[in-house]
């Protein structure tokens, strides 16, 4: 399922014609000049369908497979070794990322979004071959025994749930990363599974997808979101009133959060979790001026826009909202 969401989300391979041969060709820029200069080069067929489907040489290193010879190499000469890329001060680390369907339209909006992503994942291997290049997948015990590492050069941290390793752990190291923000999926106070008829407490002993990915952005009791608040970075915490296993899309409507909720579950509206990953993606990169902001969001009817637009739309509304005190 996953892999045939990702196909129809991020394109196919185009025909690449019945010739034995054909001509690749890529411009190149010369930073001294502004003119462009063309580098023809031949390649068989079958090298370059390895190519696409392993996304280049990186990827090919991920399935086993051998290096390619460079233009005018010899096929016995040995590659020259890449150099590891400086960070970039751009990634969006994302926890628990494999841990659902919430994970998932959350990656995959953050894809759409163009966003540099970490991962951490229990399954790297499974995260490579669903994802390929889009995303850079950790694994997650390692990381959050020593998240350092995967934290420099992010700009933002995505949690989904609760704070692997431990509310001090991550949070500490990406303040000492410099990371500038943490946003935090959480269920809020009374929030439903369906259509809203049977609150989060009654869920506990099993229920639908929707129900058990509530039940695992619950499962802290408010502690991440205690920890967030208190870390001294700037802070969105989301508030998911409400999940539905029925249907995909629909648009997400967004309020100042923060109250005990005491039953509002009865007259929420729940979300899609394509709406609930489009509602993150849309507001990784609203920052806070100040302390923080706690955000209820619940389900609304489709505004009938793209998905850019969409997020456009809810980022905006999340800007207008009032911040903690």
């Amino acid at each position: 399922m996953l892999n045939s969401t990702i196909g129809s989300t991020l394109g196919t391979c185009p025909s690449l014609g019945a010739r034995p041969q054909f001509i690749a060709r890529a411009f190149l820029r010369n930073p001294a000049q502004s003119t462009r200069q063309l580098v023809v080069r031949k390649n068989k067929i079958g090298d370059d369908l390895l190519d696409f489907v392993t996304a280049g040489p990186k990827l090919r290193k991920w399935y086993g497979a051998g290096e390619r010879p460079t233009d005018g190499a010899e096929p016995g000469q040995e590659p020259e070794e890449e150099p590891e890329e400086p960070p970039s001060g751009e990634a969006v680390l994302v926890t628990d990322a494999d841990g659902g369907g919430v994970g998932e339209q959350v990656v995959l909006q953050l894809i759409l979004a163009r966003q540099e992503l970490k991962l951490l994942v229990k399954d790297v291997g499974g995260a490579k071959t669903a994802y390929g290049p889009y995303t850079t997948p950790l694994p997650a015990d390692a990381v959050a025994a020593a998240p350092a590492k995967a934290l420099r050069g992010a700009k933002a941290l995505v949690v989904l749930g609760r704070l692997p390793g431990g509310p001090g752990v991550l949070l500490g190291a990406a303040k000492a990363a410099r990371v500038g923000h943490v946003v935090l999926l959480t269920a809020a106070p009374g929030a439903s599974a369906g259509g809203g008829g049977f609150s989060l407490g009654g869920l506990l002993g099993g229920g639908g997808e929707a129900a058990r990915d509530l039940k695992a952005l619950a499962a802290d009791g408010g502690a991440a979101a205690e920890a967030v608040r208190r870390c001294g970075i700037p802070y969105t915490i989301l508030q998911v009133a409400g999940l539905t296993d029925a249907g995909r899309g629909g648009g997400v409507r967004v309020e100042a959060g923060g109250g005990s909720g005491g039953g509002g579950g009865a007259k929420w509206t729940p979300l899609s979790r394509e709406g609930l990953g489009a509602l993150v993606a849309a507001v990784v990169d609203e920052v806070p001026r100040g302390r923080g902001r706690t955000v209820l969001a619940q389900g609304a009817a489709a505004s009938g826009v793209g998905a850019q637009e969409q997020q456009e739309a809810i980022a905006a509304a999340v800007a207008g909202l009032p911040e903690d005190s």
